[in-house]
C-alpha cells in the first residue's frame, strides 16, 4: 500500500481538514468570464456613440440654410460656437488663434469670432 491509498481510504473528516488548514472548497467554480464578451460590449456602445454623433451632424446639417449660415447662432461667436460652424474642435480653433490662422478678436479678455468670417474662412480651408 502506497501513501495515496492511505488518503483515498481515510473518511471524511471537515474538522480535521480545518485543524490541519487542508481546507477544500468542494463548490464548483464560478465560470471564468468571456474576455471578448467586455470587448464586444465596448464595440457596442461605441458603434451606438457613433451613431448618435451621425444623428448629431445630420441634424445640425439641416439646421443650415440654402447660404451654408448658421441661423439661430448670433453674429459674433465664441469658441464652441465657432467649432459648430468650422467643424473643428475647440482645441484645435485655440491651437489656430495661438499661430495666427484663424480671424479672431478679442473682446474684454475673451476670443470672438464673427461669424461671416468664419464662414468665409471655413470654406477656404
Amino acid at each position: 500500500m502506497d501513501f495515496f491509498d492511505d488518503l483515498v481510504l481515510l473518511p471524511y473528516n471537515s474538522e480535521m481538514e480545518k485543524r490541519n488548514g487542508l481546507v477544500i472548497d468542494m463548490h464548483p467554480m464560478e465560470p471564468i468570464p468571456n474576455p471578448y464578451e467586455r470587448i464586444f460590449q465596448w464595440m457596442t456602445r461605441t458603434s451606438e456613440e457613433i451613431s448618435a454623433l451621425r444623428e448629431e451632424i445630420d441634424r445640425l446639417h439641416q439646421k443650415l440654410d440654402s447660404k451654408g449660415e448658421f441661423p439661430e447662432l448670433p453674429d459674433i461667436l465664441n469658441v464652441n460656437q465657432a467649432s459648430i460652424v468650422t467643424g473643428l474642435s475647440a482645441q484645435t480653433i485655440y491651437e489656430k488663434k495661438m499661430k495666427g490662422t484663424i480671424p479672431y478678436m478679442k473682446v474684454g479678455g475673451s476670443i470672438k469670432f464673427n461669424k461671416a468670417e468664419l464662414i468665409k474662412w471655413s470654406r477656404k480651408i
